[in-house]
This record gives C-alpha cells, structure tokens and sequence, in this order.
C-alpha cells in the first residue's frame, strides 16, 4: 500500500520479513544523509543537504521497537484508538510483540482512530495508560 501511495514521491520502500537487514541494504544501496553534516551550518550548499541527491535522510520500521541492536533517534508507537491494546495477548494468540512496559520507551505516541471512538472516556484511559507507563523509566 505504501508504495502505490508514495510512487510518486521521493521515498524509497522496502519490503522484507527482516526489516533490520532491508534497512541496512537499502542505507548501502542509497546511501544516507548524516544528520551532523545536515544541520551544520554551512557556507554553501553540500550534496548531503540536497534532498534531491538520491541519498535517505530518514528510515521508518515497521515494528522496530522489538530489534533492540538497532540504534534510533526516535521511537513512535501508533496505538489504535478503537482497540488499544487488542486482546492483551502477545502474537500468536494476539496482536502484542512486547508487554504495555515497553511505551515507556517510546518518544512519541500517535493514537490513530481517535475520530472514531465513541467514548471520550476511552481516549483518557488510553492516555492515563501511557503516562503511567512512562512514569516508570
């Protein structure tokens, strides 16, 4: 779906059941932007501040909060408002990879479907959730 939606873009997409090594392959492949050579505060213009140059300036994975040897800048969690934590199994028997704990580690949290839940109570407990979460790192 990705890639129909962004064929007109820039974006490169990758696809694999190990999306470490997709990143990794498509950073050698592509190349990448250092973020210490972007926000420096140069004379002229270099190839790397270019976004034209071809090079990815940001990788997004999917599910990569659970590939721990990864570094990152960022963590986002996106949390569906109409069933935020699923059934509270972990998968096979539910859609959880890690326990509730792991939001502490998250830098931001997108909660999608918002629009549709019908109980405003539901938004706060989702809230209420996460800020104690993050209360324990």
């Amino acid at each position: 779906m990705l890639r129909r939606r962004l064929s007109d873009t820039s974006a490169k997409i990758g696809v694999g059941a190990n999306r470490a090594a997709v990143a990794f392959s498509m950073l050698r492949e592509y190349g990448y932007i250092h973020r210490s050579k972007t926000f420096c505060a140069e004379s002229k213009p270099s190839s790397t501040s270019n976004p034209e140059s071809g090079k990815i300036g940001v990788a997004i994975l999917d599910d990569g909060m659970q590939h721990w040897s990864l570094l990152r800048d960022v963590e986002i969690v996106m949390v569906n408002g109409l069933a935020p934590w699923g059934n509270t199994h972990f998968i096979p028997r539910g859609p959880m990879r890690e326990p509730l704990s792991a939001l502490g580690r998250a830098d931001i949290v997108v909660i999608h479907n918002a629009d549709l839940v019908c109980v405003v109570l539901s938004i706060s407990e989702i809230i209420v959730t996460l800020f104690c979460f993050s209360l324990l790192l």
